[in-house]
């Protein structure tokens, strides 16, 4: 019965091993600041789940402390977004949001208990919603501003002779017309 006991308590442990988490794999896709939070959302695009995750700490650009983590989840699973929200500590005042330089570096905290190396681990993540641009799409449709002839002139279509179509978004097509 003892055995039973053993194999049942220490299966899980081998069974569900963890690793370190890939920090490049980590990405901090908003911040999001009120008055007396701040919200990170950070997608894990690794395979391995992070335990006991949190944000330990956030400086700005100046190396201003913005943010002192507090645990906040139990596990954060691979492929997957999480939210970690902070009130703020009211003691300090509130948030001086004009002040915050970016881009931000957070201080990302996870342990791993079982796996290899067990320990707890900081990963450092750069958010700057300026340079977050994902997914811009360009204006794909053009409206025909003008058409003009060689020598700048207004033209209509005419045979045998260069016309210069003029595009709303500053483009041009060149053309002629031949029968």
């Amino acid at each position: 019965m003892k055995k039973i006991f053993y194999i049942l308590l220490f299966i899980p442990l081998f069974g569900f091993s963890q690793t370190q988490v890939d920090c490049s794999l980590l990405t901090v896709t908003d911040v999001i600041f009120q008055n007396d939070s701040i919200t990170f959302e950070i997608f894990n695009a690794d395979t391995v789940d992070s335990h006991y995750p949190y944000v330990a700490f956030t400086l700005d650009a100046n190396g201003d402390t913005i943010q002192n983590g507090q645990m906040n989840y139990y596990m954060t699973f691979a492929g997957t977004s999480s939210f970690f929200l902070y009130t703020h500590n009211l003691e300090f005042g509130p948030l001086n949001l004009p002040s915050i330089i970016y881009p931000l570096t957070i201080y990302f905290t996870y342990s791993n208990l079982t796996g290899e190396n067990p320990g707890q681990y900081t990963c450092e993540l750069i958010y700057n919603p300026q340079m977050d641009m994902n997914h811009v799409v360009p204006n794909q449709t053009k409206i025909k501003v003008k058409t003009i002839d060689i020598l700048g002139r207004a033209s209509e279509d005419v045979l045998n002779k260069i016309l210069i179509d003029v595009y709303d978004d500053g483009s041009f097509q060149k053309r002629i017309i031949i029968e």
